[in-house]
């Protein structure tokens, strides 16, 4: 027994120790020249919970990693006054390529470059010339939602008791500068500072002036207190502007401090939308709802506002000048109408509701004896989309069948849940201190089998109507089911643009069709190439870019020029498209 025991020592100190493998490398400036000492340099092993190993560059910007297993790696660099990278990113602030050891590999060039982060400043001023002390300052970037170009916040400030403000680590590229005052005292929020661009939260009192839906004088703004019928104060864009669409960017470069960048804010005048909720008889509405939404630039949800409950009549004050959607609710009844207010009072404007529309449908997945999946779901998505808009939606049973009930007049697009993402409730960009009404859905969708991972709508026919790409009107309850097909084979289209990884690749498609569901993307992986499962068959454009801007190429007008550039290529059912060198654009 001791003689084994003894026999398995020795072995086991004959044995050869388990390799492990290191990282070496160095982090530099933009430049690619200057070393950068004392910088933070943090390895974290991917699909793991492992606590991330942290290092620091010594004087020569160069930092190790030893003892470390075999496996993929993510490596990340920071410093007060950079933009914090990632080994292989393109950019700052985009995407970077993981580090796949193998058992005693000695990995030594892993270099990254840290970009110097810029800064903005100026003053904040009156009409009068006065200064406008803590006035809040907002660095926004333009981005992409659903295809329309929206204003992100990225940072945040406050001014001095000069009016001065000073917006510091912004990551280089376009701003767009606003400013909203409040009074001098102190406020809480603080400063917010994001260098890689997320949605900052925002408190309570802001996000409503920030909204665009209700004029509030926030020079002793209380919580609770009335529109003010008088004056109020709305965010106001660089070079002095209420119109985001008017705004002027500001191009901040690496390193740069861009200085006088000031602003002059001024109140404007609220207006007032009178009107009556009428029912189907022509007669005022009893116990009616009303909730309004801006609609351009867009708020985030309906704000709910008093009706009288027996004349029917509403009184919105303190409204900002802009377009505007107007909801009534009265039971089963709804309606909407679409106001624009302009340097005028509002009045007599009339909401008529009615019975919503109540209609069946039924699906089918395509093929012979195929069953009907559990947990589809159908939804009616608002064409063009309201924000904060309640979504009409129905589970889909085991039959195939489904039901809309309260369908309000309109068009609709159709779509498949889980299939086709869901219909945003809400679209704004900046959020809302008001709750949106609620959602008609089911809980999470399970699932899909398998054989449909890659399914697609095939079709969707209201009669002889196709209502799948023009849309699905309704006025009235329609006289036939709707009648949706699942296709089950989808086309593969893949490829590569040569070694270049983190290049975006698109497929967009040629007909323009108002559904999100057929613009897909994906990034090249570290060899350049890309591959887009699932495909739903039709005509395409395939175009490849270095660097675009996040959900751009879903706007019209933004994709126009880039057209004639792009590869054309039809798919059909279950067809696998291979395309070689695809050309980035940049």
């Amino acid at each position: 027994m001791i003689t084994s025991f003894v026999t398995f020592l020795m072995l086991l100190l004959q044995a050869p120790p388990a390799q492990t493998a290191s990282i070496q490398g160095r982090v530099v400036a933009a430049d690619g020249q200057s070393a950068l000492p004392r910088v933070t340099v943090e390895l974290r092993r991917a699909g793991t919970n492992d606590a991330p190993i942290v290092s620091s560059t010594n004087e020569d910007g160069r930092f190790v990693f030893s003892s470390l297993l075999p496996g993929q790696y993510r490596l990340t660099a920071t410093r007060s006054g950079y933009v914090p990278a990632e080994y292989g990113q393109r950019k700052p602030g985009a995407v970077g390529l993981p580090l796949v050891l193998a058992a005693g590999q000695q990995f030594r060039e892993a270099q990254i470059a840290l970009t110097a982060s810029a800064s903005v400043s100026g003053r904040i001023f009156f009409r009068t010339g006065k200064p406008v002390v803590n006035a809040e300052v907002m660095a926004m970037k333009a981005s992409y939602q659903d295809g329309r170009r929206v204003l992100t916040l990225e940072q945040t400030g406050r001014t001095n008791d000069l009016g001065e403000y000073r917006l510091y680590w912004l990551t280089p590229g376009k701003y767009y500068l606003s400013t909203m005052p409040w009074d001098g005292r102190p406020i809480s929020g603080g400063v917010v500072m994001n260098a890689n661009g997320a949605a900052a939260a925002v408190d309570m009192a802001r996000m409503t002036v920030l909204a665009g839906d209700v004029a509030r004088a926030p020079l002793g703004f209380q919580p609770g207190a009335p529109p003010s019928d008088t004056e109020a104060w709305v965010p106001v864009y660089f070079p002095g502007t209420a119109n985001e669409d008017a705004a002027a960017p500001i191009d901040l470069a690496a390193g740069a401090n861009v200085r006088s960048i000031d602003i002059i804010t001024t109140p404007v005048g609220p207006r007032r939308i009178r009107g009556t909720i009428m029912d189907a008889t022509g007669q005022p509405a009893q116990n009616a709802q009303i909730f309004r939404s801006r609609n351009s630039p867009p708020s985030n949800a309906f704000v709910t506002e008093v009706a009288h409950s027996e004349k029917g009549t509403f009184d919105i004050r303190g409204v900002v000048p802009g377009p505007y959607t107007l909801l009534a609710i009265a039971g089963d009844s709804a309606g909407k109408v679409v106001v624009n207010v302009g340097e005028t009072d509002l009045e007599d404007v009339r909401i008529p509701v009615a019975a919503g529309v109540t209609f069946s449908g039924k699906l089918s997945i395509d093929g012979a004896n195929n069953p009907v999946p559990a947990g589809l779901r159908v939804s009616l998505r608002p064409d063009p989309l309201v924000p904060g808009m309640p979504i009409p939606a129905s589970a889909v049973s085991a039959e195939g069948q489904f039901t809309f009930s309260q369908v309000l007049p309109g068009n609709y697009l159709v779509t498949v849940q889980p299939l086709q993402a869901a219909p945003p409730v809400a679209t704004g960009q900046r959020g809302n201190a008001f709750p949106a009404p609620p959602q008609r859905g089911a809980p999470a969708l399970p699932p899909l089998p398998p054989a449909l991972q890659n399914a697609y709508v095939k079709s969707v026919r209201l009669g002889s109507a196709d209502v799948l790409n023009g849309g699905l009107r309704i006025d009235t309850p329609p006289g036939d089911s709707l009648e949706i097909v699942i296709g089950a084979n989808p086309g593969r289209v893949e490829g590569d643009v040569g070694r270049l990884p983190n290049v975006t690749v698109v497929l967009v498609p040629a007909a323009r069709m108002r559904r999100p569901d057929l613009y897909k993307s994906v990034l090249t992986n570290p060899e350049g190439r890309f591959e887009f499962q699932g495909v739903t068959p039709g005509d395409y454009i395939l175009i490849a870019w270095a660097d675009v801007e996040n959900g751009a190429w879903m706007n019209a007008d933004f994709l126009k020029p880039y057209e004639s550039r792009g590869r054309t290529i039809r798919v059909e059912e279950g067809s696998r498209h291979t395309i070689q060198q695809l050309t980035p654009l940049e």
